[in-house]
């Protein structure tokens, strides 16, 4: 075979998993000196990570060395006592030793399977299991497990390798975004995408966007951020689908939580099949420039008003109802939209000096845009 497949096999910790599985998938590209093809595909009971050509022998390069650098690790150890420089720098050395040590064994390993307990678990080994961080640890996810993290339950403790993939993973995935509280005090809001298909020559190119070019304004909530996160994702996706740029990527969800003071307060996961389905109809007719020209100028738009509510004192109805009728499009959020649009339009259509595109004006919703968006309601 021209490729080589490994199995991440699922814990159910949503979180940790992906996190897994794109470490992983990072290991292998960076041990390869970014020349492999490696692509993250998502399964029911495990993430299928795939390289081409197949690895014969992993070693320490450069780009593996540059992993380990970055405000990207910052957020991996985030606690309720701040960044600690000490911290980090020791958990950083005691993840890359494991991995550089494991190498040979975890590329011959094709089912990699977590072995996870409880620190008061009387088969936990403390000396060798380590402790899934806080921002890592799906179980503190308030609302997509049906429990909350009070800090008083005993941390879950993971095997070496597995714990130190996901360390590796979250600090490529996870994209954090600090957000100052009407209270004074600050939150962190962390989106993380969930991949049907993605290589990480196109993660790599997301962080980028995301990190330095594409960062977000104010967001309102963590479901208002996932929502704008994922609306600049799909321009992205359709630029580099029209320019060939782009092959076989697409994402499932948005896995979103809140973070303050060390603590997880609420997450959720937020579904992406509507813009999945405008994408689709642009892959499945590329030469149909009208469908491009409708879903582009739709994004445009949702975009500009997500720009407008970051600006303007107040603009948190607009911003809100816009991500509830993207990520739940039934007939009640898009009239709810649709009215807060109503009520704003004198102040939208001065949008032309907002946008990421310059001086193109961005009209509010017509007719064609109205219908394209009405195609995906869901009458109950």
């Amino acid at each position: 075979m021209d490729f080589a497949v490994w199995r991440v096999w699922k814990t159910g910790f949503e979180f940790f998993d992906l996190a897994r599985a794109y470490g992983l998938s990072l290991f292998l590209y960076a041990g390869t000196d970014y020349l492999s093809d490696v692509l993250v595909r998502e399964h029911p009971a495990y993430f299928l990570v795939t390289i081409s050509p197949p690895i014969q022998k992993w070693q320490k390069t450069t780009p593996w060395s540059v992993e380990w650098e970055g405000k990207g690790w910052n957020y991996v150890f985030k606690t309720f006592r701040g960044i600690n420089a000490r911290l980090i720098a020791g958990n950083k050395k005691d993840a890359r030793q494991v991995l550089e040590i494991e190498a040979p064994t975890i590329i011959n390993t094709f089912d990699l399977r977590a072995k996870l307990l409880r620190q008061d678990d009387p088969e936990a080994d403390n000396n060798t299991m380590k402790t899934i961080w806080g921002p890592l640890d799906p179980s503190a996810i308030k609302g997509t497990r049906g429990g909350s993290w009070t800090g008083a339950e005993p941390p879950i403790l993971s095997d070496p390798v597995n714990w130190a993939l996901s360390l590796l993973g979250a600090k490529e995935l996870f994209f954090p975004f600090n957000v100052k509280k009407s209270s004074g005090g600050w939150t962190t809001y962390v989106l993380a995408p969930f991949p049907f298909c993605v290589s990480m020559k196109t993660s790599k190119e997301i962080v980028h966007l995301f990190r330095e070019k594409r960062k977000l304004g104010k967001c309102y909530s963590v479901r208002h951020a996932g929502a704008w996160f994922a609306v600049r994702l799909y321009q992205w996706l359709l630029e580099g689908i029209v320019n060939h740029d782009i092959q076989e990527t697409s994402f499932s969800r948005i896995g979103c939580f809140e973070l303050s003071g060390g603590k997880i307060l609420s997450g959720s996961f937020l579904d992406l099949s509507v813009l999945n389905e405008f994408l689709g109809r642009v892959t499945e007719d590329p030469k149909n420039n009208e469908q491009i020209v409708t879903l582009s100028t739709l994004l445009d738009l949702w975009d500009s008003i997500f720009l407008y509510a970051a600006v303007k004192k107040g603009g948190e109805n607009i911003a809100l109802t816009l991500a509830d009728l993207i990520f739940n499009p039934n007939l009640d959020n898009y009239e709810r939209h649709i009215l807060t649009v109503f009520k704003e339009r004198l102040h939208l259509e001065s949008l032309s000096q907002l946008t990421r595109r310059g001086k193109r004006s961005i009209r509010l919703y017509n007719r064609k845009l109205l219908e394209e968006v009405m195609s995906h309601v869901e009458v109950v």
